[in-house]
């Protein structure tokens, strides 16, 4: 009989952690969506943004996004933006997509403007740059680089030619 009832305990111990962690999640995922407003931008490139990626400004979290879908008609990626209440928004501000460092993953970036009016429920963002793709980036660089050794190698021997 004892040994029942410290089964029946730890399941229900079990059971209780698990309500608890339910709630917590639910709670902490749907904080920005009740008192929110939304904002919509185009991108060119989203790469590392889905849904649920934080949307911040000087680095603290002030909304996530909602949704990410294709626009039919300039092929462009409209990301939905969710953004918490008491956080207004200058209506020149800039959208951009940072990295949180070379392993981390894709935030959406609110650099602010400093116009008076601001941005309502609906609006979409005139200014914004996707993401930078650190694989475009350095292939970029190490062909530039190459491009730049060959070309010397070729003005030297071009030069020593002239010599002769």
């Amino acid at each position: 009989m004892h040994k029942n009832l410290v089964e029946t305990l730890v399941g229900t111990g079990v059971l209780l952690v698990a309500v608890l962690f339910a709630f917590y999640t639910f709670s902490t995922t749907n904080s920005t969506s009740r008192n929110s407003y939304s904002l919509l931008a185009q991108f060119q490139s989203v790469q590392g943004v889905g849904i649920g990626t934080a949307v911040k400004i000087s680095g603290i979290k002030v909304g996530t996004v909602r949704s990410v879908k294709l626009d039919p008609t300039s092929f462009l990626a409209m990301v939905e933006l969710t953004i918490n209440d008491e956080v207004k928004i200058p209506d020149d501000s800039i959208v951009t997509i940072g990295s949180e460092g070379l392993l981390g993953g894709n935030y959406i970036r609110l650099l602010v403007g400093g116009s008076d009016g601001v941005l309502k429920n609906g609006d979409r963002f005139q200014y914004s740059q996707g993401a930078v793709d650190l694989s475009d980036l350095l292939g970029k660089v190490f062909m530039s680089a190459g491009t730049n050794v060959s070309a010397g190698k070729n003005g030297n021997d071009a030069k020593d030619s002239g010599k002769k």
